[in-house]
């Protein structure tokens, strides 16, 4: 089916918060026939100006509150106008698609953005975003668990409710066949437009919020893929523990606190024993005297350093006092000559070896 894109529409005004009073009868999928196969929401029921036929239009009573002067939508589901600065879908409905001026695009937008500008696309809780001649929301239901919804169709201007489950069986006359019909659900889509000025400022920030009392969606119902995507600007995960949600420190955060402070005690110390050593140094220098036997200035290299002359000089030569005299060595024994005996004996006398007594 054709997709109508860029369109001006109606600027509806802005949509901040969630709407929540959207009537009851916004829910029933309307039915054109007994045995059509595609069911609308958020329609009323009316008779054509020209032909008189009985006809289903949008009803703008399911729609956000709008500024006055913004015409009511042309036609069902053909999209009526955009929200701006539009931050938060309506209840029952949830974030499906999103949109970037100049950039990526989950569906074919039908009004036009500016430079800068983000839209987003509200639809049911089960349903996708498309564009079939405007913005719209789907969803299907087929083969697997039937579908039970509210359904109604049209009585001249009165919509008669009841529960219809989708998909429904026909029998085939003839041949007795049963045939299962794909029901196509449809429903009014909600474009939401924005600035990355029109967030709320805080730490972390949502581009569009999910109503919290959204309905499920009808049972068995398939959409296709539903998103539900925060603006590019500013995002940020839920925390995953109820610690770091009471703002204190993750384990690892403080192991590495504990860590970077003992390290930074240790070189506290060090560099203040550091300092005293070379304290001490320079005031045993100061004291010894920069000539010092013995010691080294520390400007001066092994190669240039010489030691500092000896204050040492020796006496000059002196007499001895009058009154000493030198004396020899004291003996005790007066001197002997050997033996005859042992003067005259022969050498061959003597024993070749010692004796030993």
């Amino acid at each position: 089916m054709e997709a109508y894109t860029g369109r001006a529409g109606a600027a509806l005004g802005p949509l901040t918060t969630t709407w929540s009073g959207m009537p009851a009868s916004c829910t029933v999928h309307a039915l054109i026939c007994p045995t059509c196969s595609t069911a609308f929401q958020g329609q009323k029921c009316s008779r054509d100006d020209v032909n008189g036929e009985q006809i289903i239009t949008d009803n703008s009573a399911c729609w956000p509150p709008a500024t006055p002067g913004a015409g009511t939508p042309p036609r069902p589901l053909a999209g009526w106008g955009y929200y701006s600065p539009g931050l938060a879908c309506p209840s029952g409905y949830s974030t499906a698609c999103t949109a970037q001026h100049g950039g990526r695009s989950e569906w074919d937008v039908e009004f036009n953005l500016v430079a800068g500008e983000t839209a987003i696309g509200c639809c049911p809780e089960g349903f996708h975003c498309t564009n079939l001649k405007g913005n719209t929301c789907m969803a299907f239901a087929d083969t697997g668990s039937p579908t039970v919804v509210a359904a109604g169709t049209c009585s001249g201007s009165v919509m008669l409710s009841a529960q219809a489950t989708f998909p429904d069986l026909v029998t085939l006359t003839g041949t007795l066949d049963v045939l299962t019909r794909r029901m196509t659900l449809l429903a009014p889509m909600f474009q939401l437009n924005h600035q990355a000025t029109d967030l709320p400022a805080g730490p972390s920030t949502t581009a569009i919020v999910a109503s919290e009392t959204s309905p499920a969606s009808p049972s068995g119902a398939t959409g296709g893929p539903t998103h539900t995507t925060s603006s590019p600007s500013t995002s940020t995960s839920a925390p995953a523990s109820a610690d770091s949600q009471g703002g204190g420190l993750s384990t690892g955060a403080a192991a590495g606190v504990g860590v970077g402070a003992t390290l930074g005690a240790v070189l506290l110390v060090a560099a203040v024993a550091a300092w005293a050593w070379r304290r001490k140094r320079r005031q045993r220098a100061a004291v010894a005297g920069p000539e010092a036997v013995g010691m080294v200035p520390e400007n001066a290299t092994w190669e240039t350093w010489k030691p500092p002359p000896s204050n040492y000089s020796p006496s000059a030569p002196t007499e001895l006092h009058a009154g000493y005299h030198g004396a020899e060595m004291y003996t005790s024994y007066p001197p002997a000559e050997l033996p005859e005996s042992l003067r005259t004996a022969h050498p061959s006398h003597m024993s070749d070896s010692p004796t030993y007594r």
